[in-house]
């Protein structure tokens, strides 16, 4: 039989659909308030946004690897989602029927709480059938569904056989191509959707093997977070965020660049901060970008700060600039910064600055500066700043990784985080396209996301966020990708604060200390 190259599906971006359905699912409300048929179903902005991230995920595919054709579910949020992922990629597109959403028949419209108080038989009766067999009355099973994939896929195979197709659709769709092309039980099938969340603009992707045939190769299911829990008309429940877990054996498989040549092939560090009363935080940045392996530190700092600053730090090239009054670095000091952050590698931002205001010129001015491939490393004031000017990243395609605190969130959200963290830096980092690190919590744009679970109350302490931005800059200079990097400082943060606890209890060591620890930290993941 003729197979695929590759074959990919993408679930749809955030609907309104999705939006209403969390809602009404949480106030115990037992019909969705939605006025469009489920065809007709827009993307948020959220949505929106996921989409244009999924543009990203193609567009940074080796030649060899992108996909030759998309065909699209001819509901409107999925036609939405392909046509921002796909704008200016010259992909052809056609759209198949058979791709659209799960008929829910007399179902359609109503939350779980719905169907149970409106409907007893039918809760009943699909208690007892199951998900994968039961068939609301004028709607379809999930048997139903795989029918007309089967059929699709056949097509598909007969027509494009050896290309890559690339497909944009709905979550239940996710789950049964895996029941199809990896031939699943019912019983494998019905794990799965207990165990994964099918998120918005998630990818699921197969490739053929040496024998030709279609094999696992891409399933970001677990591994990803959503910024509000899958829903949509007639089926929702509220589920939590899924993340992957950062363990040693993780890293492992995501092994940092091996350090070969001198110390430019390790790259160059320039950390932009320090005013006249906090220069200890770019300090401990500074060190820590060296300590995690980045080849060449560059300091730039409040003048009054820069001699003290070149005598703590040796290893340093030291910059002053130019100082307000009050002690605080000046906005847009020009040369030599700009030199600076021209030929850096990484510039990191924001530790120990002072005032929003000549922060957030400071940061146009280093983002004007800057080569496009430069990465940065926006933390402290830098990220108040950003608050103020949402869209300064957005499509830009900058490698940028923001580290912000529980305080530093309230800002950038616009108001106090949530207990679910994993969502709150997922929508942080759609919201700004940009990996975002936020307390244990790591999450990139196009919707992966990961948490640190080694890290103790003693990281709460003065300057351990400093710490983690420069460790965070060092591994980025060393060539790691933004997400990778922020996964290995991360844990390398947590754990050197694990390995302090004997000799100073729980909540009794500093952040200098934690610096000495990172390179055996990174040394024995």
């Amino acid at each position: 039989m003729a197979e695929l190259a590759a074959l990919w599906i993408v679930r749809h971006g955030e609907s309104t659909a999705n939006v209403a359905a969390t809602e009404a699912e949480s106030s115990g409300a037992e019909l969705i308030g939605l006025t469009n048929r489920d065809a007709d179903v827009p993307l948020s902005p959220t949505g929106e946004q996921q989409a244009r991230a999924t543009g990203r995920w193609l567009a940074g595919l080796p030649q060899r690897r992108r996909p030759d054709v998309a065909v699209v579910s001819p509901y409107l949020r999925a036609v939405r989602t392909a046509e921002l992922a796909l704008d200016g990629t010259g992909i052809p597109v056609t759209r198949d029927e058979r791709l659209r959403d799960r008929e829910l028949g007399i179902l359609d419209g109503l939350t779980g709480h719905g169907v149970t108080r409106r409907y007893p038989d039918e809760a009943q009766r699909r208690a007892r059938l199951g998900k994968f067999y039961y068939r609301p009355p004028g709607g379809e099973s999930w048997t139903d569904v795989a029918l007309r994939l089967r059929a699709l896929l056949g097509d598909l195979r007969r027509d494009h056989a050896g290309r890559r197709v690339l497909i944009f659709g709905h979550d239940a769709l996710v789950f049964l191509l895996r029941y199809l092309v990896e031939g699943l039980t019912e019983p494998e099938l019905m794990a799965l959707t207990r165990e994964h969340v099918i998120a918005n603009c998630s990818v699921t992707g197969w490739a053929a093997d040496a024998d030709g045939r279609l094999t696992p190769d891409t399933f970001t299911t677990s591994p990803t977070c959503i910024s509000r829990a899958p829903g949509r008309p007639g089926r929702t429940r509220s589920m939590p965020n899924r993340s992957e877990v950062i363990t040693p054996a993780l890293l492992r498989r995501w092994a940092l660049p091996i350090p070969t040549g001198g110390k430019e092939a390790r790259g160059t560090v320039l950390v932009v901060g320090g005013s006249r009363f906090a220069p200890g935080a770019v300090l401990l940045a500074g060190v820590a970008a060296l300590r995690a392996g980045a080849g060449v530190l560059q300091l730039a700092a409040a003048e009054s700060t820069a001699a003290a600053l070149s005598i703590q730090v040796p290893e340093a090239l030291v910059v002053g600039l130019p100082e307000t009054a009050d002690g605080a670095v000046a906005g847009r000091p020009g040369d030599p910064l700009d030199g600076l952050v021209a030929d850096a590698d990484v510039v990191a931002v924001g530790p120990g600055l002072k005032d929003i205001d000549s922060a957030g010129e400071l940061l146009r001015g280093v983002l004007d500066a800057a080569q496009q491939q430069t990465a940065l490393v926006l933390d402290a004031y830098a990220l108040g700043a950003l608050s103020h000017a949402p869209d300064l990243l957005v499509g830009s395609g900058r490698p940028v990784v923001l580290t912000p605190n529980l305080t530093e969130a309230t800002h950038l959200l616009g108001r106090d985080p949530g207990d679910d963290l994993d969502a709150e830096a997922a929508k942080l980092a759609v919201r700004y396209d940009a990996v975002v690190s936020l307390y244990g919590h790591i999450a990139a744009p196009d919707g992966r996301c990961w948490r640190e679970e080694s890290g103790d109350a003693g990281l709460g302490t003065s300057g351990s966020g400093d710490v983690r931005a420069g460790l965070l800059a060092g591994l980025l200079a060393r060539g790691a990708e933004p997400a990778q990097a922020a996964c290995w400082a991360a844990f390398a943060h947590a754990v050197s604060g694990q390995h302090l606890v004997p000799r100073f209890g729980r909540i009794g060591f500093l952040a200098r200390e934690l610096l000495d620890e990172i390179p055996h930290t990174l040394a024995t993941v």
